[in-house]
């Protein structure tokens, strides 16, 4: 492996290189601080020579020429920063480079650390999310990372049999025996910089995971072990608190489920903040208003985490087409039920799974062929 001629080209070349995931990593001068609190010059040289897959230890040591036993202590390391994730096959420990944001910028806050100066982190991060292009990156693609998920009790009767388990944070949690409850990094950020969340969401044990990202985080105590029922009592939890369910833009073996406030959540302040509507994927339906029901009570503008709906002179709330990411959460509040849920006219259906999307998104970008 060479090394890195100045420290300020070793932390460009390891942005580069990260900026190759899916959600890639637009330079800011914040960033070359953020980095060098994360990784150590090693770490950073070995993560900048990562594949773009997994790779097992004999395959990195043939790679970069290292020893394991040299390699093994430093990924080992790395690991328990959640700089690079393990997934076990067949026995064997494989490694892959964590992206950013969803990665490791979470799974720093996922946990406490003493050796991490969080005040120093939050600000950093909140000056990168604002000032960097990072929201034109989430959100100037056809194929977002993300999408909204659907809240099964704002679907009327005449829909239900139009959705798909894995359209509903239900039935995303429904297909799984177990997954991880962790907490929010946007929160845990906003208490850092004096931030409580208007809603009063958790901080702790709402955020999820499955499938082998649960295994690793649980593993490396960046997150506990939930089986299925107590992940949908936090479910119940977030509906009733009027949270928005967001996870990974694909079908089958979803990785991450959060639950977003707009005061706090990166992706919907994209949205609020930036006008940029592209920021998490839609679902195939979004509100409409009977005004013929509509009372102009306000309590769906009050509760739209996008900001999506206003009330007008006349008294009549109304929705901004462009902009409803079709949660539901308006309907399941609203005390007149003026509204409801109708399909859109034009849908895109998510990628099959994570290598699907990731090689969508890559086309997309011209980062592949």
């Amino acid at each position: 492996m060479g090394h890195m001629h100045s420290k300020s080209g070793m932390w460009e070349e390891l942005r580069s290189r990260l900026d190759q995931h899916p959600t890639g990593l637009p330079r800011h001068a914040s960033l070359e601080r953020i980095l060098s609190i994360l990784f150590t010059a090693e770490e950073a040289e070995l993560a900048t020579g990562f594949p773009p897959t997994t790779i097992s230890l004999p395959e990195l040591a043939s790679q970069t020429g290292r020893a394991e036993s040299d390699l093994l202590p430093l990924l080992d390391s790395m690991a328990a920063k959640g700089l690079v994730m393990e997934i076990e096959r067949d026995g064997i420990t494989h490694y892959f480079l964590s992206a950013a944001f969803p990665g490791f910028f979470e799974y720093t806050f996922m946990r406490v650390n003493k050796d991490l100066p969080y005040q120093e982190l939050g600000r950093l991060m909140e000056e990168y999310f604002q000032q960097s292009d990072l929201a034109k990156e989430m959100a100037g693609l056809k194929t977002q990372r993300m999408r909204t998920l659907l809240r099964r009790d704002a679907l009327a009767d005449d829909l239900v049999s139009e959705v798909l388990p894995y359209e509903t944070a239900r039935g995303l949690i429904e297909q799984v025996e177990y997954g991880s409850l962790q907490t929010c990094f946007c929160r845990h950020k906003g208490r850092h910089l004096g931030q409580d969340c208007a809603l009063g969401a958790p901080v702790d044990d709402i955020c999820m995971s499955f499938g082998v990202t649960a295994d690793f985080l649980i593993k490396r105590g960046f997150a506990r072990r939930a089986e299925k029922n107590e992940l949908l009592q936090v479910l119940d939890h977030a509906d009733a608190l009027g949270l928005v369910h967001i996870a990974d833009n694909f079908r089958d073996n979803v990785i991450f489920m959060c639950h977003c406030c707009g005061c706090c959540c990166e992706l919907l302040k994209i949205i609020t903040q930036k006008r940029l509507y592209g920021a998490v994927a839609p679902t195939r339906f979004m509100a409409m208003v009977d005004e013929q029901l509509c009372n102009g009570c306000g309590v769906c503008e009050e509760r739209c985490q996008i900001q999506a709906i206003h009330t007008g002179d006349d008294g009549i709330a109304r929705v901004n087409e462009s902009c409803c990411i079709g949660c539901g959460v308006c309907i399941h509040f609203c005390p007149s039920e003026a509204l409801r849920l109708q399909m859109r006219q034009e849908t895109v259906v998510p990628p099959l799974n994570l290598r699907a999307m990731t090689m969508r998104i890559l086309k997309e970008k011209r980062k592949i062929g």
